[in-house]
């Protein structure tokens, strides 16, 4: 049976970003950069909570890390566990 309780925009978006990110390989990748923050960008507009908020800026950084080409000392293993748990708490925030 599908799932029918209402689901607001930010968590909807939050999932499509957690599986982009799971679906596309750590490293420098600058259309996947531009297109995960363009998703963030939408994300911060639907934000009303500044703790959220705060939690979506620290995830931008990570995206930085994992997709741009700022030079970091993390596996990218680790980079993308991060990255993906920055994900799911801001969805379950």
């Amino acid at each position: 049976m599908l799932d029918t309780r209402p689901t607001d925009d930010t968590t909807l978006r939050c999932e499509a970003l957690f599986d982009r990110v799971a679906a596309t390989p750590i490293g420098k990748n600058p259309h996947a950069l531009r297109v995960v923050l363009a998703e963030c960008d939408a994300l911060e507009r639907s934000i009303r909570n500044p703790s959220a908020i705060c939690r979506l800026r620290d995830m931008r950084h990570w995206l930085r890390l994992a997709y741009g080409d700022a030079l970091h000392g993390y596996p990218a293993d680790q980079l993308r566990r991060i990255v993906l748990d920055a994900i799911s708490g801001l969805a379950h925030h």
